[in-house]
């Protein structure tokens, strides 16, 4: 079993999450950072409700999600484009989109090589020159290895890509990659794919999926 806090409640109504309907969700303040709290279904509503100008339902949001129809550059639009992006290059299926449940802890098929794969981008912070992930939320589920993808800060271009094992995830709570660090090689290095036409095509894969995303919300 997971345990989402010490107490595996609802940090606002304080309901069991083995007994709520639904699975919990993180908690953001009013300038979209996670406040480290865990709320169940119910409160999660309450509060994307009462958002000013929101102008539609979570049930919408999910839907939106499901067909496609979602602003490219949303928090949930990138990183089913980086899911995407891994399907299409490891030739592996999309478990959210096959079990209809965006909330599966598992991303992808297995891979033949990979085995079992999740997938992480995040675009460059060039404030901080970094590209930052964190991932407790990796710890307790069953996966052999995770695609890091490393954007640009306008999302145009894939960077760099790590595949790190599950073995360096468990260690840490976040990672943070540094673009040009002043200090060595970092331990990350050992994991970056550095086979350039392979980066190519990745690319080419990228740019194929940001362009149709883009129209289609044109559209």
């Amino acid at each position: 079993m997971k345990y989402y806090n010490r107490t595996n409640t609802c940090d606002r109504c304080g309901i069991s999450f083995e007994k709520a309907s639904g699975n919990p969700y993180r908690e953001y303040n009013k300038d979209g950072y996670w406040t480290g709290r865990w709320l169940c279904l119910n409160c999660y509503k309450k509060d994307y409700d009462r958002r000013p100008n929101c102008g539609h339902s979570l049930e919408k949001e999910m839907t939106d999600r499901r067909i496609g129809n979602q602003d490219p550059y949303s928090s949930n639009a990138k990183g089913d484009m980086f899911e995407e992006l891994t399907c299409i290059w490891r030739g592996v299926k999309n478990l959210n989109i096959e079990n209809d449940n965006y909330k599966w802890s598992i991303d992808h098929s297995r891979d033949p090589e990979l085995g079992i794969i999740q997938t992480r981008g995040r675009f460059y912070d060039h404030i901080n020159r970094c590209w930052t992930q964190n991932w407790e939320d990796e710890h307790n589920k069953e996966f052999d290895n995770l695609i890091f993808y490393c954007a640009s800060k306008d999302g145009e271009n894939i960077e760099r890509i790590y595949i790190f094992p599950k073995k360096e995830i468990i260690k840490r709570r976040c990672l943070t990659i540094v673009k040009n660090p002043s200090r060595g090689v970092q331990w990350y290095e050992k994991y970056r794919v550095k086979d350039e036409e392979l980066l190519r095509m990745v690319n080419d894969i990228w740019g194929d999926i940001i362009k149709r995303k883009r129209i289609k919300k044109d559209v």
